[in-house]
């Protein structure tokens, strides 16, 4: 009657154990994401900052050529001014040709249309750069989440191999106990 209890416990612990186990196996697991979607879309970005940079670059070097252009029209413009005495002031008053002001208002204009579209560009290269942090935050944030699933399946497995092998060394007992 002894063995009969023995036995009885015994598969009772393994019935119990595998009740257990099923139980463990019914909650559904995180599935890892895919990258590589994401990956793809980096790489558009990347190769559109490229040109973004290059078109700044020369946007750069125009600004400052105009910039440099400007310096000299204006100097130069500068110098011919025509000096009229105010009586009211009692002082020499600068005067500027209309053709000399206007000069003076297109190159300022052309420097200005030139600091925009500088800007401009700048602004995509910014707009560029927030969307490929976006998505390497995302790809980071899926990384996160892979890397948890894969440690609940490896704890899952260790678990299992655990159950398993104690199984195994307990019906090796009692049947070495029985025999």
């Amino acid at each position: 009657m002894k063995n009969f209890e023995k036995i009885l416990i015994f598969v009772s612990v393994i019935v119990i154990g595998w009740l257990l186990l099923e139980k463990c196996n019914d909650t559904p697991q995180p599935q890892p994401k895919d990258n590589s979607a994401l990956f793809n879309s980096l790489k558009v970005y990347e190769t559109e900052l490229v040109v973004l940079k290059r078109v700044n670059d020369s946007l750069i070097t125009d600004f400052i050529n105009n910039k440099i252009i400007k310096d000299s029209i204006i100097y130069d413009v500068r110098k011919s001014h025509i000096l009229i005495y105010d009586t009211l002031r009692n002082d020499n008053v600068k005067y500027y040709s209309e053709f000399q002001v206007d000069t003076i208002v297109d190159v300022y204009e052309n420097l200005l249309l030139d600091a925009d579209t500088l800007i401009s560009n700048q602004d995509s290269i910014i707009v560029n750069l927030t969307v490929q942090n976006t998505t390497k935050d995302t790809i980071i944030n899926n990384f996160k989440h892979n890397e948890k699933a894969l440690k609940k399946e490896i704890k899952k497995q260790k678990r299992k191999t655990f159950f398993g092998s104690a199984i195994s060394f307990a019906v090796g007992l009692v049947t070495g106990k029985v025999l």
